[in-house]
């Protein structure tokens, strides 16, 4: 009798689409399911921990740290502007100086050139004077004091002698003063005091006379 020859076992189909129904579904649902069990892995992964809540405090100190910097960012801002409305109206009146200034350096030039005329017509009087004074000395007989110290007229002269007057004066009451308050000199407070009143009487006299005289010249100038 013989034996039955054992079963081969079936092989799969190559083609997909010949097999059955139940292993079509299979192996159609089995790539997507796993790509999307994948991505949701790797979104999780990636998401990782949910964030802390921020700090109220800390929220707090920004806050009044951002009104702070804000408040002091407009005074600096409106100081800024104020600064800038000056230096506007400053370049204004330069721009406007201008002008003037040029004005005034064309008058001080014709000043500086009178200046330099006086200069030389001066430098003339004093190379004659010391012409004279050199002719005077080889003379032997050389000139009084007070024929070369002199003024033009009468009431220059007058005037020149009360201002010398005054400048002596002036000068003798300061060493009276020196020599009472020395310890060496051997003054007296009461002839001291009587010479000083004596002095300075003359003194007064001397500077009201000036005083007229000057007064007289100045009226005399404006008539003319």
């Amino acid at each position: 009798m013989p034996l039955p020859s054992p079963s081969k076992p079936s092989r799969l189909s190559l083609n997909f689409l010949d097999g059955p129904e139940d292993m079509l579904s299979d192996h159609n649902s089995s790539p997507t399911s796993t790509l999307a069990s994948s991505s949701h892995q790797q979104q999780q992964q990636s998401q990782g921990p949910p964030l802390r809540p921020p700090n109220p405090e800390l929220l707090a100190i920004r806050t009044r740290l951002h009104s702070k910097l804000t408040g002091q960012l407009s005074l600096l801002e409106a100081k800024t502007d104020e600064t800038m409305d000056n230096m506007a109206m400053l370049e204004v009146d330069l721009l406007k100086g201008e002008p003037a200034i040029l004005d005034e350096m064309q008058r001080l030039e014709v000043v500086r050139t009178v200046c330099e005329n006086v200069r030389d017509r001066y430098k003339d009087l004093v190379a004659a004077g010391e012409a004279r004074l050199a002719e005077y000395e080889q003379r032997g007989d050389g000139p009084e004091v007070d024929e070369i110290v002199c003024s033009s007229t009468v009431v220059y002269n007058q005037l020149l002698e009360l201002v010398a007057e005054d400048a002596a004066l002036e000068d003798t009451i300061y060493h009276l003063g020196r020599g009472l308050n020395s310890e060496t000199a051997n003054v007296d407070l009461e002839r001291f005091l009587k010479r000083v009143r004596g002095l300075a009487r003359q003194q007064f006299l001397a500077r009201a006379m000036t005083n007229k005289i000057l007064l007289a010249l100045a009226g005399r100038r404006d008539r003319a």
